[in-house]
């Protein structure tokens, strides 16, 4: 744990109990540090902690508007709200894809508090990868479920979003990103990504099979897409999540194109119910006599 303000991304509730984390219940986090943030009246146990994960811009302001965090603090359901940013080796905003992988495989598995897990653009590509090394191990994922806005899978991108990444990379796009991101390491993230990716993981090998059917008969683990109206993800890549990890549409998309959260009011009521979904259907899991018998 770490109380430390040297951290990049600035602590936004000062109203309410916040502090930096560095570790997941007790184990030390590789590729991340948390903004843990709670309320007096947030059940300290027996609640579910949601975990924000953000994409591969990782912005200094945040990636997740205000009123959405607020919404989940104000579930009865929620113990906890953590934002998860980027960070290796002291680099605030630097993803190092090993490190990533091993923290999202602790939330994964956490059988005690069985997280609530949002992820946005590339981190519902590197919680799905990571929920693939889980599941392939003969691992039962111990979540309250999974929300991936914007979904990306590798080799699975529109002819649009394939056609942005030169038209970013042009030297006053890119200064105007890097100072949005408010770190220097998004190239050069993406650069290593690349480079991951090309040397084969498991993951790709997986994605490059024609029959998921095995796959989706061990993968419990609920999950919900939520996309934008003008997304990034070809439709393969949308059938591929609902054939591959038994993932479910959420009826309402987030309007216009796909974009940074963090000012969008409008997506803040649509992912407060997506995360609903899932923390009701935990909560019948938790106490189902009790609500059979108030039904009955």
């Amino acid at each position: 744990m770490s109380e430390s303000s040297a951290h990049l991304h600035p602590i936004r509730f000062e109203s309410e109990s916040t502090r930096y984390r560095t570790d997941w219940n007790g184990v030390p986090l590789r590729g991340h540090y948390l903004i843990e943030t709670r309320r007096k009246n947030n059940p300290p146990q027996g609640g579910v902690p949601v975990v924000i994960i953000p994409g591969g811009f990782d912005p200094v302001r945040g990636s997740f508007g205000d009123a959405f965090i607020q919404g989940l603090l104000d579930h009865p359901s929620v113990s906890a709200v953590y934002e998860a940013h980027y960070e290796h080796q002291g680099r605030g905003g630097y993803v190092d894809i090993d490190s990533v992988l091993h923290d999202l495989h602790l939330m994964l598995t956490d059988q005690e508090q069985r997280p609530l897990l949002v992820g946005m653009s590339l981190s519902t590509f590197t919680l799905s990868c990571a929920l693939h090394a889980v599941v392939s191990a003969g691992q039962a994922p111990a979540v309250t479920g999974l929300v991936l806005v914007g979904p990306y899978l590798a080799g699975y991108e529109t002819l649009l979003a394939k056609a942005l990444e030169p038209f970013y990379r042009r030297e006053k796009m890119r200064q105007r990103i890097l100072k949005h991101c408010g770190h220097p390491y998004l190239f050069d993230n993406t650069d290593r990504l690349k480079a991951w990716w090309k040397g084969g993981p498991a993951f790709r090998h997986f994605l490059q099979k024609a029959n998921f059917a095995e796959f989706a008969a061990h993968q419990h683990a609920s999950m919900k897409l939520v996309y934008f109206r003008l997304d990034t993800l070809s439709r393969r890549g949308r059938l591929l999540f609902q054939r591959a990890f038994n993932a479910h549409l959420h009826p309402e998309v987030i309007p216009g194109h796909h974009r940074a959260l963090r000012y969008l009011t409008e997506a803040d009521p649509i992912l407060l119910r997506a995360c609903d979904a899932h923390l009701r259907a935990q909560a019948l899991d938790r106490f189902p006599a009790s609500l059979t018998t108030v039904s009955e």
